[in-house]
């Protein structure tokens, strides 16, 4: 018998995104925008979403935290299955369908993990985004 559980999905499709600059002086905000998500292709770690499938739980995602501005990101990915508080970097003011992608849209947070990011920026370093979530795999 075979047992359906939930697991801890990790993907680091590592999509590049690009940074700008909105706003000026304290008021000055650090913004990222990028392919956070890709349906009917393999990503980096071989898994394959279904189209269907990710715009129901970006729906739902986009419902319950993007709107009543709930939804944060981690700078890396840590074992924990809930966001861990410790290493929020960004906080996620929209995302939207194009296709099969689903482009996002963050604001770099004034923190200590916020920070790393913008000297990463500053520095023309690259980086991306990356997901996980709680699910089961088929």
């Amino acid at each position: 018998k075979m047992e359906n559980r939930l697991l801890l999905i990790t993907e680091k499709n590592f999509e590049e995104v690009n940074s700008l600059f909105e706003g000026e002086g304290s008021s000055k905000k650090l913004i990222i925008k990028g392919t956070y998500a890709q349906a009917e292709v393999p990503n980096r770690n071989k898994r394959y979403y279904k189209k269907p499938i990710l715009e129901r739980e970006f729906s739902k995602y986009i419902n319950e935290s993007v709107r009543n501005k709930s939804a944060y990101g981690e700078l890396g990915h840590s074992d924990k299955h809930s966001l861990d508080e410790d290493r929020v970097c960004h906080l996620i003011r929209n995302i939207y369908q194009d296709g099969n992608n689903w482009i996002g849209e963050s604001i770099i947070l004034n923190n200590d993990k916020g920070r790393i990011i913008s000297s990463l920026v500053e520095a023309g370093g690259r980086f991306g985004v990356s997901t996980k979530e709680l699910g089961s795999i088929h």
